[in-house]
């Protein structure tokens, strides 16, 4: 935003759904979804978003996992 441009919504976005809306038209953007009977669907901002701390956690229980060696299967022979 500091430097005029804008996010594209091909990747991950890392704003806080306020922050997000306050760069997009988000009345535009609803009456599109309502005109299309596209409500039912994820909105882009849900799409996109990334949630931190779920991330964090999954990659918490992998280190865990890896420090335990509980990844290893073990040889049934």
């Amino acid at each position: 935003m500091e430097l005029g441009g804008m996010k594209w919504l091909y990747a991950h976005a890392y704003y806080t759904e306020e922050e997000f809306w306050s760069m997009y038209d988000r009345k535009w953007y609803e009456a599109l979804r309502v005109k299309w009977s596209a409500t039912t669907l994820l909105s882009v901002y849900e799409k996109i978003k990334v949630d931190v701390d779920a991330e964090e956690k999954a990659l918490e229980g992998v280190f865990k996992a890896v420090l335990r060696s509980e990844y290893i299967i073990p040889n049934t022979k």
